[in-house]
């Protein structure tokens, strides 16, 4: 119990004092996403409040300036690619995400608690608790078999009484002779006969501790992972189809999801890219317009 408190701990020391460039990208991503929220309620004001296209435009102008430096920032935690060749170059083994930090996965037989901790599994009949396996049901094993009026000064006969009636065979506890406990199991004090514990974990009475280890602080994404990748992916809709009035409703309804996503990164990308791809067929649109006049 000790080994695994200690083992906890000194990951916990060492998470907290490394620096983390992730926490500082991750932080400036939302401090952008949040700068970008500001412009996308004012483009939906002025578009709400049927201004004229000049007034919409400017909105748009705006809302391009914020949405690139979104892109620079927020990028990271869509690319966990490089992360994971880091990750399985410097372990040699097949690596996973947990959260935005790839981690080696734990050895056969182990399952992953919380982000940095291997557990072994549990066997059959036992409840996981994370770090420990909870036993099955003990049993009670009776009275026992006691000396009686009439035996010899000595045990025989009460050990030939419970030998006859138990064919698993009889042991002596203080001055009673219980039967033995079932396989698997072992006697708890007189008359309780408890589940063994797996081999390699710790007895503690209820529970059985089970062999834990570290996987690290594991492989964060870094600020460049991105910076060769494309993320403007090709959008499911044409804009450049749309007449200029339905380019407006369109830019209402993903600004609308966009301030509604704020709080979840990889959606407010998602949904920044293609609001930037409206915004821009709607200059196109407008520019046309003006061109045509």
């Amino acid at each position: 119990m000790q080994k695994q408190f200690i083992i906890a701990l000194l990951l916990i020391i060492a998470v907290t004092s490394k620096p983390d460039l992730l926490q500082g990208n991750l932080l400036r991503c939302l401090g952008q996403i949040g700068k970008t929220v500001k412009q996308v309620t004012d483009l939906l004001a002025t578009i709400q409040e049927k201004k004229d296209k000049a007034k919409i435009l400017r909105a748009v102008g705006q809302i391009a300036g914020q949405i690139q430096p979104l892109m620079e920032e927020c990028s990271n935690p869509m690319c966990l690619f490089e992360a994971q060749l880091r990750c399985e170059k410097s372990t040699g083994k097949s690596c996973e995400q947990y959260g935005a930090i790839m981690y080696p996965k734990c050895d056969n037989g182990f399952f992953n608690v919380g982000c940095c901790l291997c557990a072994s599994q549990c066997p059959p009949g036992f409840r996981d608790d994370g770090f420990f396996c909870a036993k099955p049901s003990a049993y009670g094993r009776g009275a026992g078999y006691p000396w009686q009026f009439g035996d010899a000064f000595n045990l025989d006969n009460a050990t030939k009484r419970c030998e006859k009636d138990n064919s698993q065979g009889c042991e002596q506890n203080g001055l009673i002779i219980y039967p033995k406990c079932q396989q698997g199991f072992h006697n708890f004090g007189c008359c309780i006969c408890s589940p063994d514990c797996p081999s390699g974990t710790v007895d503690i009475g209820v529970s059985c501790t089970k062999p834990v280890y570290g996987r690290g602080v594991g492989f964060p994404m870094y600020y460049d992972d991105c910076s060769n990748k494309k993320l403007l992916r090709a959008s499911s809709e044409n804009y450049e189809s749309y007449n200029i009035e339905e380019l407006e409703e369109k830019m209402l309804q993903k600004s609308e999801t966009f301030i509604q996503n704020q709080h979840d990164i990889d959606e407010a990308v998602k949904i920044a890219i293609e609001l930037q791809k409206v915004t821009s067929a709607f200059e196109i649109k407008a520019s046309e317009q003006q061109q045509n006049k």
